[in-house]
């Protein structure tokens, strides 16, 4: 960073800004910051337009970075805010206070990550939402209970990208209807939310991609999840549906083919049951997956992780999967089909997968430059 130092005297503030803006190491920003009269106001813009906050010694001390220089908070668009809560005890004032201040001193922010140390938090937190001067466009929550979210969110109607994966505290929804209405969250395109989220809908949102969890749903539950489905047909055009974490006993050729049913138009579908407790055995031949796929009227591509292995789904390095080879051929619209050959979504490490593809003139061809996977569904259009 000696040389920008040097190069502050002799270039515009243009161009060094230019440069500054490629500067990936938040500590060289800094040493910006602390070194350049000259460059420190265009650093600190580059290194406060997006904010990670990993503990809570970070999070106290930029709550008082807020205090003593308040004209930085308008520099914040981005923020990952890190919660270290007690799974057992309701935070404190003292817990929530520094938090608060912070999400108050943020008027230009537009995406707002929450994570916690916890895969859930006690009910609570809803004061650290209370004095927010934003607007977001996208809002992901992962340990906050969505009773602690649901009147902010209802402040927040640009919001266009939602994650709320926190699964404990859906039984509030078996004893009362929320209002989430046509007028909350009306804009939203990009869910990825646990499924029982979706049954809490009065109304259609113009949702084009979504990623359902389904986290220890019985059977009716799921069949009440899949056939509120229809509050996104419409719009719809990918899906995937994550039954890893499912103690539910329901076939993935009933997921298939309630899907196609209640979506036909459907582009992109991907199904990830990699459930291991399954006691069920499941017939995974071709022709049942080829009758189920054909419910579809516009599937495009077609992303499959079975619940076990299973000799069928398991082909040579190199050769074509006859499963993958019945889909495609018994498809007018189907041109991408992707496979796991094994492994565990358990394992910590993405899933293996192989993608095959049909070509304009029919032949089929295993896909290597552009394979689809369990990230694939939010960015296929």
């Amino acid at each position: 960073m000696a040389n920008v130092f040097d190069m502050s005297c002799s270039l515009p503030v243009e161009i060094l800004s230019t440069i500054l803006n490629g500067v990936q190491d938040a500590n060289s920003l800094a040493s910006v910051c602390c070194n350049s009269r000259t460059l420190g106001g265009e650093a600190a813009r580059i290194l406060y337009r997006r904010v990670e906050l990993t503990n809570r010694r970070m999070t106290d001390s930029f709550s008082e970075t807020m205090v003593q220089s308040p004209a930085l908070g308008e520099r914040v668009h981005t923020l990952f805010l890190t919660i270290e809560g007690s799974s057992v005890f309701e935070p404190s004032p003292e817990d929530t206070y520094p938090l608060a201040r912070i999400l108050s001193s943020l008027p230009k922010l537009q995406h707002l990550t929450i994570k916690s140390n916890l895969q859930s938090l006690p009910m609570g937190y809803a004061p650290i939402f209370e004095h927010c001067p934003f607007q977001l466009a996208a809002f992901h929550n992962f340990p906050l209970a969505f009773t602690d979210t649901m009147e902010f969110l209802s402040s927040q109607p640009n919001i266009q990208g939602w994650t709320h994966l926190e699964p404990s505290e859906y039984a509030f929804m078996q004893n009362r209807s929320p209002p989430l209405d046509e007028q909350f969250l009306p804009r939203l395109l990009v869910v990825n939310i646990d499924a029982e989220l979706l049954s809490a809908f009065r109304g259609s949102r113009p949702v084009t991609h979504a990623r359902l969890r389904i986290f220890e749903i019985d059977e009716d539950a799921c069949h009440a999840f899949l056939r509120d489905l229809r509050y996104v047909r419409d719009t719809l055009v990918s899906l995937m549906i994550d039954a890893s974490h499912s103690s539910c006993e329901t076939s993935d050729i009933f997921f298939v083919e309630r899907v196609a049913r209640e979506v036909p138009s459907l582009k992109h579908f991907a199904l990830l049951d990699d459930n291991r407790s399954r006691i069920y055995e499941q017939d995974f031949s071709s022709d049942v997956f080829v009758d189920a796929i054909s419910g579809f009227k516009n599937l495009v591509t077609f992303t499959y992780a079975p619940p076990k292995p299973n000799a069928l789904l398991r082909t040579p390095r190199g050769s074509i999967h006859p499963a993958a080879s019945a889909m495609l051929d018994g498809s007018s619209t189907l041109r991408r089909v992707s496979i796991s050959q094994g492994g565990s979504i358990w394992a910590c490490k993405p899933l293996p997968f192989d993608t095959y593809a049909k070509l304009p003139g029919g032949q089929i061809e295993e896909e290597l430059n552009e394979p689809l996977d369990f990230e694939s569904w939010r960015f296929l259009s």
